[in-house]
């Protein structure tokens, strides 16, 4: 069986952000927020999944759309050098977009895109932001 689009983001951040202590899937935005908190880490969710008409009239063919959701957890403090936590979280939020755009998770999607990231809580010592991205793909059935 083949890795999920999901499962596969979620590799690819592990594989090329190597600054992240922990890199895991979750069941919804609360499961991250309202959990133990490991920092630096990201955490891969599905969000949406959204599907134009259908264009044939004797079997199926639409466009989809996939967004994922990776959520950044960076400790909330100041450290010695001046940087806070909103400069910890955009280096590792660049990083996973680097990571990230343009890449093909499997061969029957397109690259993914940026749609575009917010801040989420500042919780438990830690500040939590939500990007998102995107990708295309089809489905077909022959009736």
């Amino acid at each position: 069986m083949m890795a999920t689009i999901r499962k596969a983001i979620e590799d690819r951040i592990r594989g090329q952000v190597q600054t992240l202590r922990h890199v895991a899937g979750a069941a919804d935005l609360d499961a991250v927020t309202k959990g133990r908190a490991v920092a630096p880490s990201a955490h891969v969710f599905e969000v949406s999944r959204t599907a134009q008409p259908n264009s044939l009239l004797m079997a199926v063919h639409q466009e989809t759309t996939d967004s994922y959701a990776v959520v950044v957890v960076v400790a909330n403090h100041r450290d010695a050098s001046g940087s806070d936590s909103s400069d910890a979280c955009r280096l590792l939020r660049d990083q996973i977009a680097t990571a990230l755009i343009g890449w093909q998770a499997n061969p029957e999607s397109a690259a993914l895109e940026y749609v575009g990231g917010h801040l989420v809580d500042f919780a438990n010592q830690h500040l939590y932001w939500q990007e998102v991205y995107r990708t295309t793909g089809t489905l077909r059935s022959v009736a």
